[in-house]
């Protein structure tokens, strides 16, 4: 991808995800829509720097963070967000469903 809107948005939403916020939580952080922050991550909008740096802050980033472009970001992100919604399953069971899984993820793999 040659489109610096979209590489920023992507880091954009990698850092997010890291981070464990929804579009909606950044965007009440750094005081946005959280429509506008979606654009910006989908490489929509040309925003600005003003707009950037409220993004970061509400990451607790620096605006340079957000030209940081790791070669494995997309591979990342998916494992990333896979990985928060097991967690998210994982915090609404009991004792009982947690080792049910827990002996289950042991069976299925070679540990």
């Amino acid at each position: 991808m040659d489109n610096i809107y979209k590489k920023v948005g992507q880091q954009i939403r990698l850092l997010r995800i890291r981070r464990g916020l929804t579009q909606e939580e950044l965007a009440e952080k750094a005081g946005m829509n959280p429509k506008y922050i979606g654009q910006i991550e989908r490489g929509e909008v040309n925003t600005t720097i003003n707009m950037l740096t409220k993004v970061a802050s509400g990451m607790n980033l620096n605006l340079a963070d957000l030209f940081s472009f790791p070669k494995t970001r997309i591979r990342e992100t998916e494992n990333t967000l896979v990985e928060k919604r097991i967690i998210r399953l994982l915090q609404v069971l009991n004792t009982k469903q947690l080792k049910f899984v827990e002996k289950t993820i042991k069976n299925l793999l070679p540990l």
